[in-house]
């Protein structure tokens, strides 16, 4: 893949551009722009708009997606 639309609670939120590389790939979104009260639940979606081609195989393959997100109550 080359460029990921996350949306977070079926809104758009950032495009994720990645590298063409076999190795992990971490993104910091910016602090406290996602807020979600306690023992609620926020969805997440990746919609992939982009991917680089390849040499053997047509298709397009993802390994593993870890979203690390730490809760943040809204006031």
């Amino acid at each position: 893949m080359k460029r990921l639309l996350m949306y977070v609670e079926n809104q758009p939120y950032a495009y994720l551009e990645l590298e063409d590389s076999l190795n992990p790939q971490y993104f910091t979104l910016p602090f406290d722009t996602i807020k979600a009260a306690d023992g609620v639940e926020i969805h997440f979606r990746f919609v992939i708009e982009e991917v680089y081609a390849g040499t053997t195989y047509e298709d397009t393959c993802l390994t593993g997606l870890v979203v690390d997100f730490m809760g943040r109550r809204s006031h």
